[in-house]
């Protein structure tokens, strides 16, 4: 499964991005949370959900490519800064999540899900932008 996953992400960081056409990566992403919901082994819970948190990495970055692609050269030298600053943000919460979390079997997993909560926030405030200034 994760190859398959792997080979997903390359083929989309492969593909040269327009303004009408972004990737759906909703679909696998939908396929994985479902997959999780049938799981009771743990191991291949905490798999899926790192999965799914490296497809929405994934979208992040395709989204927020799209959107530079409607600025103009001012705007976008900014908003890199402001991603490279939600980037800084977005890993110090994940050592506190991780430094302040009890550990044992379920860590990994909610690790996870706390990253698949900051990036789908930050998907949303994107596309939202994106939606304001490109169309």
């Amino acid at each position: 499964m994760k190859t398959i996953l792997y080979s997903v992400l390359l083929l989309y960081s492969a593909v040269t991005f327009s303004l009408e056409k972004i990737p759906d990566l909703d679909a696998p992403i939908a396929q994985l949370e479902y997959v999780l919901e049938e799981q009771y082994r743990q191991q291949f819970m905490n798999e899926t959900v790192s999965n799914i948190a490296k497809l929405y990495e994934g979208k992040l970055y395709i989204v927020f490519h799209a959107y530079l692609n409607c600025l103009d050269s001012i705007m976008r030298k900014k908003q890199k800064l402001v991603q490279q600053d939600w980037n800084d943000t977005f890993q110090r919460g994940l050592n506190d999540f991780i430094e302040n979390h009890p550990g044992g079997s379920i860590a990994a997993m909610e690790v996870g899900y706390d990253q698949i909560k900051r990036y789908k926030k930050r998907i949303a405030a994107i596309e939202v932008k994106r939606a304001e200034r490109c169309q």
